[in-house]
């Protein structure tokens, strides 16, 4: 049983990206706001950043 969940914790694995982001110390509050906007519009981080990055793609395909 256990190798089989680690096998299948494996695939799962492959299937995403994590990307790290890092802010220094001047950008602490950018990070403290961005907190507040996710949690004031009840969503995670991950799920804003996909959506501007959408946004900002889209964007720049029209533009072409």
């Amino acid at each position: 049983l256990s190798n089989k969940r680690t096998r299948v914790m494996s695939k799962l694995q492959t299937r995403q990206k994590n990307i790290p982001v890092s802010f220094n110390k001047s950008e602490l509050d950018l990070l403290d706001e961005f907190d507040d906007y996710c949690d004031e519009n009840f969503m995670t981080r991950s799920s804003v950043i996909k959506r501007l990055m959408r946004k900002e793609l889209k964007e720049r395909l029209i533009a072409i």
